[in-house]
């Protein structure tokens, strides 16, 4: 099982914290970002998905399509925060608040197995807290 860490989101100043997950000292958000080197509208995209995080945060939830519950979440913590080009998967845990899990292109196509390795690092991260 992968040794798990939380890194907060110095961004996020609203009454609920945003932490980024890493394994294995690994951090899932700079490699996606690293990929997308040269690319300069993901930075900028990148700056609204911490916006938007930033928002939800303090509790403003009219953002429309652009953060939700996912439908399938079973304990209904599951969230999906998306710009045109770049979704985020997070959920909250009580306690700490919301972990952003798996950092993502925002392909229709691949929107199923991204939710699937969300789902499954989460699960494992949740393990590992017994």
């Amino acid at each position: 099982m992968p040794k798990f860490a939380l890194v907060q989101f110095k961004e996020i100043t609203g009454k609920d914290s945003f932490h980024q997950l890493t394994a294995d000292g690994r951090n899932q958000y700079n490699e996606y970002m690293a990929t997308k080197v040269g690319i300069p509208q993901l930075n900028s995209e990148r700056n609204t998905i911490m916006r938007y995080m930033d928002m939800y945060s303090r509790g403003e939830r009219r953002l429309g399509k652009k953060v939700h519950t996912l439908p399938d979440s079973i304990d209904g913590t599951d969230l999906e925060f998306r710009t045109e080009h770049i979704r985020i998967y997070a959920f909250h845990l009580k306690g700490t608040g919301k972990i952003v899990t798996l950092w993502a292109d925002n392909d229709k196509s691949e929107q199923d197995n991204d939710i699937k390795k969300f789902r499954k690092i989460k699960q494992e991260y949740l393990r590992s807290l017994k």
